[in-house]
């Protein structure tokens, strides 16, 4: 089971989520950051998981602000990172324009993307797909979609990894939503991560035994949730 760290950037800091209510992010403030100072963030992380591979969500580009890509260039070559850069594309020439670095692997993100522009596949390597629900239901310009019909769209278009996010468990260490925890069964062909209310290893033993290939963990590696290994 892979363990993904997430950093969610507004404003040049790191910030804790709450539910998908962004109005409500502040500042990550834990026992080792008081300021959300991201590279705080990242070196602590690293010295305690040695996980090298992050998700980093940038919540300026993806509120249509002028975007982080830069800053987080940097970070990633900083602590020798490779990421999956959620920065807010809405075209696929966005996209394919961002697969310049081999620090980022750009992800299509339905909060931005519509599924109509899912009808051609992706030249190879492929965005990394990630899809926003709701108690069950699929968000953003997705919004109405089934989620079963998104899934074929996203593996047809050639995206083999895809993230399952429950927004209504971001940040808050609620557990596991029942309805996302069957998709990998339904849908076969991808590698599923879940992403929303991961509270430590029992529930990571869930999702592995649900078939998926990995969680985005945010707070529970904040709060020392999971144990190192």
């Amino acid at each position: 089971m892979m363990i993904v760290p997430v950093l969610d950037l507004m404003h040049g800091r790191a910030v804790a989520a709450c539910a998908g209510l962004r109005a409500k992010y502040r500042p990550l403030a834990t026992s080792f950051c008081t300021d959300g100072d991201p590279r705080r963030v990242i070196a602590h992380v690293l010295a305690t998981y040695g996980l090298s591979l992050w998700y980093i969500a940038d919540l300026d580009a993806l509120m249509g602000r002028p975007s982080q890509a830069s800053m987080v260039r940097t970070l990633c070559a900083e602590f020798s990172l490779t990421c999956w850069y959620d920065g807010g594309f809405r075209s696929r020439a966005e996209i394919v324009a961002s697969a310049t670095s081999t620090l980022l692997r750009p992800v299509l993100g339905t909060e931005t993307m519509s599924a109509d522009q899912l009808l051609e596949p992706f030249a190879a390597p492929a965005p990394v797909a990630s899809i926003d629900t709701r108690g069950g239901v699929t968000m953003g310009a997705a919004t109405g979609v089934e989620l079963s019909v998104l899934l074929d769209r996203i593996l047809a278009a050639g995206c083999e990894d895809v993230l399952l996010l429950d927004l209504a468990a971001v940040g808050t260490g609620m557990g596991l939503s029942p309805t996302l925890l069957g998709t990998p069964r339904v849908k076969a062909g991808g590698r599923y991560y879940y992403g929303g209310g991961v509270r430590g290893r029992s529930d990571l033993d869930r999702l592995e035994q649900a078939g998926f290939s990995g969680a985005l963990v945010g707070r529970a590696l904040h709060e020392g949730w999971i144990v190192p290994d």
